[in-house]
């Protein structure tokens, strides 16, 4: 299914163990999926989340070539017929023609993308992202797909300068990429930058926002660049996959008899820091392969926030949570070290601050004292009462 034949040398070392060589391709095994296309760069690593712990990458030179010899291997396969039927399906029913709206704002990039969870549920951690040719067009047919396909019109949902929107398709990107592309239950999505993201939720893709406006990317991350120098900067496929941060992952794709494994062994898995593998097209159906394994028995978890904010200093004070009483929602209220005061929004913005002369020594009382169902704070610092 793959290749013909593959012949790799593996070289060995302490902390690392490498696989490089050649595979030779017909036109029916799949990786002539990237027949005459050059390798690319992966400049997506500038947006995506630093505790990324799958990336399955497409670099493709010619987006047409591409599709083209996606369209092949399927022919080849009888596999065409569905995907068509697919196609023909969304355009009688929402008048879409997905091949031209979707598929050809894609520039030279596309992937899906798994983030770390803390349990065994990855709603919420799993994204599809690719690079756009043009912004502007890939907005106005991005847009245009989701007045016909939403069931009421919708607005989008703004967060942190990103706006949000909804697809109301599901399960796309398994008929339209191919089945490595996981399929999302919801398509919600975003710009950033040149990409769209697309997630399953508003909070997904805040919690993506949220990691790029904190720096929190895989290009940041040190353990990342170290591992990413013994790899080729460009790659047709690159599927990179952090050992350490899978354990859960695993759990969900494996079957019930190896189960016990991640229980037993979760320290030893997560002394592998990552193993990845890349696929460059060279002359001649030959394809060039590079897996690479590093040993790294420092882990360290990553705290997944949905936003961060920077005070003037630094706090020795607990936050605590207060109502707003026009919305009802939560708002956070603390001082920092240098007394001054700040209330903060649910979405991470400050409210308002007040510099004090003292620390404040009390908690922080919300009361009624006009009568008017609108809420003061009352609190007292060690020569002072207050109420704001």
């Amino acid at each position: 299914h793959y290749a013909k034949w593959t012949e790799l040398d593996i070289t060995i070392k302490p902390n690392s163990l490498a696989l490089n060589g050649f595979s030779f391709a017909d036109d029916k095994n799949a990786i002539a999926l990237f027949k005459n296309l050059k390798p690319q760069d992966v400049d997506m690593v500038e947006i995506l989340p630093y505790n990324t712990a799958f990336l399955y990458h497409y670099g493709i030179s010619d987006a047409e070539t591409f599709f083209d010899n996606r369209k092949a291997l399927l022919k080849s396969k009888n596999q065409f017929f569905n995907y068509q039927r697919y196609l023909d399906e969304q355009t009688e029913n929402y008048s879409i023609d997905l091949e031209v709206e979707l598929l050809g704002n894609i520039a030279n990039e596309v992937a899906m993308v798994v983030t770390e969870s803390q349990n065994e549920d990855f709603t919420d951690n799993r994204y599809i992202v690719f690079s756009v040719k043009d912004i502007e067009q890939a907005n106005k047919n991005l847009k245009d797909i989701a007045n016909k396909t939403n069931d009421e019109p919708s607005e989008p949902v703004l967060f942190n300068e990103h706006a949000i929107y909804k697809v109301g398709l599901k399960n796309i990107f398994e008929k339209l990429l191919g089945k490595p592309f996981a399929n999302l239950n919801n398509h919600y999505y975003t710009f950033v930058n040149e990409y769209i993201v697309f997630g399953n939720s508003e909070n997904a893709l805040k919690t993506f926002i949220t990691n790029i406006n904190n720096n929190k990317t895989l290009s940041n991350n040190d353990n990342f660049k170290s591992f990413y120098d013994e790899l080729s900067s460009s790659s047709n496929l690159f599927v990179y996959n952090n050992v350490a941060r899978s354990v859960n992952l695993y759990k969900t794709i494996s079957s019930e008899k190896h189960l016990t494994i991640f229980e037993e062994k979760l320290e030893t898995f997560r002394k592998f820091e990552a193993v990845a593998y890349q696929l460059n097209t060279e002359k001649n159906n030959l394809y060039y392969n590079n897996l690479y394994l590093k040993y790294n028995p420092v882990y360290k978890q990553e705290t997944a926030s949905l936003w961060e904010v920077a005070l003037d200093t630094n706090i020795s004070q607990t936050p605590q949570i207060v109502t707003n009483h026009k919305t009802g929602a939560k708002e956070i209220i603390v001082q920092d070290d240098a007394n001054k005061l700040y209330l903060i929004s649910n979405t991470g913005k400050i409210v308002w601050t007040k510099q004090l002369a003292e620390k404040v020594e009390s908690r922080y009382h919300q009361i009624d004292v006009y009568k008017n169902n609108k809420l003061q704070l009352l609190f007292n610092t060690k020569s002072k009462i207050y109420l704001i």
